[in-house]
């Protein structure tokens, strides 16, 4: 029979997609679909469970802590009419997650652990990359942006049959039946999901108190490398789409594809995670 562990981490990782997924789709595309996939997630989380009890005992201040910050988050976005994003999703299920370190139940404090190793881990890469950097005169962003996204995008756009053309740092003008110039964002970039992934292990790591660290760092370069392939791979699509069937549609596609190839792609980095610490996950 499979590990034990392959289950949870498997649940883990839907549970994470499903909620990026709400995400997305509440600020681009069906809130009631969002709402749907947040309570799938919420269900799928209070299936995990973990094979190592918590350290620390719990803590009322923990769960004021956490209540503020997600009230800030919330109130920031509503005072200031901004949408909910990748950075406020983080921020809130840090929030959340040191609610449930607060509760006596040891197995929602575990839960809890686990979702602030990612969120805290997320947001420190987020403020690195996306304001320290910028700020120091590194322009990281723009060169992983032109070199590593962009310029990639519309040579994988012409070898698939869509005339591409660089306009500039941030945008391909795509020749078809419908021609058009398309943006690519730094939230487009694939970036977010390169952290996402490097904080879901660093997450794992630390909460399964694995040691490997040599196979640790080896899964880290597979999952930068594997996140950037898949994220050519979609803008490719994207390009494909538009061009063939225009940009409503296109626009279709971008909401939903994005976190639904996250999906698939962490769990394929997890499993082989899974199977560092333990050889014989998924041998019968």
């Amino acid at each position: 029979m499979k590990n034990e562990t392959t289950t949870t981490i498997m649940l883990i990782l839907l549970a994470l997609a499903l909620f990026l997924g709400a995400t997305v789709e509440y600020g681009h595309g069906s809130v009631w679909i969002g709402m749907l996939l947040m309570s799938f997630a919420i269900i799928l989380l209070f299936k995990i469970k973990f094979t190592n009890e918590p350290v620390y005992r719990s803590s009322k201040l923990l769960a004021v802590s956490g209540f503020l910050i997600i009230i800030a988050d919330i109130g920031y976005n509503y005072y200031f009419n901004s949408q909910i994003g990748t950075l406020d999703t983080m921020t809130i299920l840090f929030g959340v997650s040191l609610t449930a370190m607060a509760m006596k139940n040891s197995h929602m404090r575990k839960m809890g652990s686990f979702g602030m190793y990612i969120s805290m881990s997320f947001i420190i890469l987020f403020v690195l990359f996306y304001n320290t950097f910028p700020k120091l005169g590194f322009e990281f962003i723009r060169y992983f942006d032109q070199y590593l996204v962009v310029i990639p995008s519309a040579y994988l756009g012409n070898m698939v049959g869509v005339p591409g053309e660089v306009l500039d740092l941030e945008s391909v003008f795509v020749s078809g039946k419908y021609s058009m110039k398309i943006g690519i964002g730094s939230a487009c970039s694939g970036l977010y999901s390169m952290i996402l992934l490097i904080s879901i292990i660093i997450s794992y790591a630390i909460t399964e108190r694995i040691n490997a660290t040599w196979n640790i760092l080896k899964m880290l370069c597979f999952s930068i490398l594997t996140a950037w392939v898949a994220n050519l791979a979609r803008i490719t699509t994207l390009f494909y789409v538009a061009a063939n069937y225009g940009s409503d549609i296109m626009m279709t596609v971008h909401t939903h594809l994005g976190w639904i190839i996250f999906a698939v792609v962490a769990m394929i980095v997890m499993y082989l995670l899974t199977r560092i610490e333990n050889p014989n996950v998924g041998r019968v």
